[in-house]
């Protein structure tokens, strides 16, 4: 393993060339390609020293030149050394804070999907383990897609599609390729004063390479991949100390390097999460949960219960927090973002995914046999644009006719299955931008985790049902979530201004002509809440909590705020600190002549 910079490691693709026939291996560092060559009439082992790397033990069928020798177990003379040579894949980790996140450039968040070796204290990185150190890993894999159309032509590129193994995002070979590491802590080894945060990685990657040695053909497609021409800026970033050391903020700057503009370009997020301890990674998997705060335009997944032990309990192994992608800024004017959630399987019956049963001005579009992944760039396209936000996935033996959607599956004990937790996953998009030649967009997006989501062990087996899953999911907290997914959202803001999440080339959108008040979240709650508010002007805000009977509880906001939106939180005390007891509550926004009050209900 060749090591980079602290917390990079480079992962080199490996050429071996034949002289004579002039045929080439490719390989990762350990790892066999998707193409081995096929060769004639030979089957030997071959060992190749690569100068800098291990020693690469591999088998393959190979092309032997007439007459050539070669003896099992060596390299004969017709191959050269090898060399690294394609794209210089590599990868950085984010763990700095509590929330230990790795990231590539080649459009993948973990390092699974891409099957690049890692290296973190001589165990593989994880996708995302929180709290750091904690072994409880909540990412799989994640990856980016883009789709747009293209002259008469609608295409997508992804970093990862989830189940064919189609990767279409690559770097270049060059130390172009590396990962610029930068810091705002002037005790780094990487400060530099044009660090965001005290953990910056930058890299850059494209979409332009189509050798179906890195670029699998897509079975629907079934052709060779067609690149929208598009060069990402990806930046990361994370902060070491509370409030920020829950989420890492990424900015990610979309170009098209093409000679056709990209009309209707969508940008999406797909995650495959799998939330388990290390311990029970053989079937930790296989029970997560998805949903979507719209209020908040993030999407998250969970365990099913948070693991409780014999009791029952909560241990370390419990993964009791959520894991959540939030879009920052505002959205393109149609003013949507589109949550999607699906299950693949290879057996198409049981390949499903939430959809809209489709009207006359919007027809259902058939994926083939099964409902849920997207294959081939036209369904994926579809995915990315379509105008939807699914239900939550333990709803899903509930019927949502009356909200547009297809029945609940057929088959009630798959319905059950689905709604109490499977192995699944998300994509989280926003568009469409127009994208001019030479132009490009930027947009904003963190991955933020919420402690205590599963409050108490029993809740899952007191209170889940699949035919009404609602009483559950109120016992859930996504207050711990929601505060740290403010803290990223203050950051964005304030670190790049208020820009519409779309880069220069859409104007931000206008603050409230008057104080308006949200709804708080969760409501009811236990034991805290979240409330948000947003400002026209610079203003004297006071925000209390008053009970029943009109007593002052507690004040929570007294003091001057600049302009935008403010989050608070209520933990559930009084002035005093003690806890306060079940019951109907007030919250009070007064500024500037503007009085507002919303109910919020309290059940210890």
């Amino acid at each position: 393993m060749m090591a980079g910079p602290t917390g990079v490691i480079t992962a080199p693709r490996i050429e071996v060339r034949n002289r004579e026939t002039d045929m080439f291996f490719h390989s990762r560092e350990g790892h066999v390609m998707k193409s081995l060559l096929v060769m004639r009439g030979r089957t030997d082992w071959y060992w190749f020293a690569v100068p800098g790397a291990m020693i690469i033990v591999f088998w393959a069928m190979l092309l032997v030149p007439a007459g050539a020798a070669a003896a099992g177990g060596q390299a004969t003379a017709e191959w050269e050394a090898a060399t690294p040579v394609g794209p210089n894949w590599q990868y950085a980790v984010h763990q700095n804070g509590r929330i230990v996140l790795t990231v590539t450039n080649l459009g993948q968040l973990g390092p699974i999907l891409s099957g690049i070796p890692t290296d973190c204290g001589g165990q593989p990185c994880p996708g995302c383990e929180y709290p750091a150190g904690s072994e409880l890993q909540y990412l799989f894999g994640g990856a980016f897609w883009i789709g747009a159309v293209v002259g008469t032509d609608t295409l997508a590129s992804v970093g990862a599609d989830g189940w064919f193994q189609v990767a279409e995002m690559n770097p270049d070979s060059g130390t172009s390729a590396d990962f610029q590491i930068r810091s705002n802590d002037p005790a780094s080894p990487y400060y530099s004063p044009q660090a965001v945060a005290n953990l910056d990685y930058i890299c850059t990657y494209a979409d332009t390479c189509t050798d179906p040695a890195l670029v699998n053909f897509d079975p629907i497609d079934n052709r060779p991949h067609i690149p929208l021409n598009v060069s990402v800026t990806q930046r990361s970033y994370s902060w070491a100390d509370d409030p920020n050391a829950d989420f890492v903020l990424f900015e990610y700057v979309i170009a098209n390097i093409g000679a056709a503009p990209l009309q209707d370009m969508y940008f999406g997020i797909l995650v495959d999460g799998d939330v388990y301890h290390s311990s029970n990674s053989t079937t930790g998997y296989a029970d997560d949960m998805t949903g979507f705060l719209p209020a908040d335009n993030m999407a998250y997944i969970i365990d099913n219960d948070g693991d409780p032990v014999a009791g029952p309990a909560w241990d370390n192994t419990s993964p009791r927090s959520a894991f959540a992608v939030k879009l920052h800024g505002s959205k393109p004017d149609w003013g949507g973002v589109n949550y999607n959630w699906w299950i693949s399987n290879a057996n198409t019956s049981l390949d499903f995914g939430p959809r809209l049963a489709g009207t006359v001005e919007d027809p259902f579009r058939s994926f083939g046999p099964h409902l849920g992944t997207p294959s081939g760039d036209k369904n994926k396209y579809y995915m990315l644009q379509h105008p939807e936000q699914d239900y939550d996935q333990m709803f899903t033996a509930v019927s949502h006719a009356g909200e547009g959607f297809l029945a609940p599956p057929s088959n009630p004990s798959f319905a059950a299955d689905l709604a109490d937790g499977i192995d699944t996953r998300f994509l989280l998009s926003v568009g469409p931008y127009q994208v001019g030649v030479g132009d490009s967009v930027r947009l904003y997006f963190s991955v933020v985790m919420g402690p205590d989501a599963h409050v108490n062990p029993g809740d899952f087996a007191d209170y889940f049902t699949a035919g009404d899953p609602d009483a559950y999911y109120q016992r859930l907290d996504f207050g711990p979530l929601l505060t740290n997914a403010g803290r990223a959202d203050y950051l964005y803001q304030n670190i790049f201004g208020t820009p519409s999440g779309a880069g220069d080339d859409v104007t931000p959108s206008a603050l409230p002509q008057a104080a308006t008040l949200s709804p708080n979240y969760p409501n009811p709650f236990n034991p805290a809440t979240t409330i948000r508010y947003q400002l026209p002007k610079q203003s004297q805000v006071q925000m209390t909590v008053f009970n029943l009977l009109g007593e002052k509880v507690t004040t929570l906001v007294d003091g001057m705020q600049g302009s935008g939106e403010h989050i608070t939180v209520w933990d559930g005390c009084d002035r005093f600190g003690h806890p306060a007891p079940s019951g109907i509550y007030f919250y009070r926004l007064k500024t500037d002549g503007v009085s507002a009050a919303k109910k919020m209900v309290l059940m210890r």
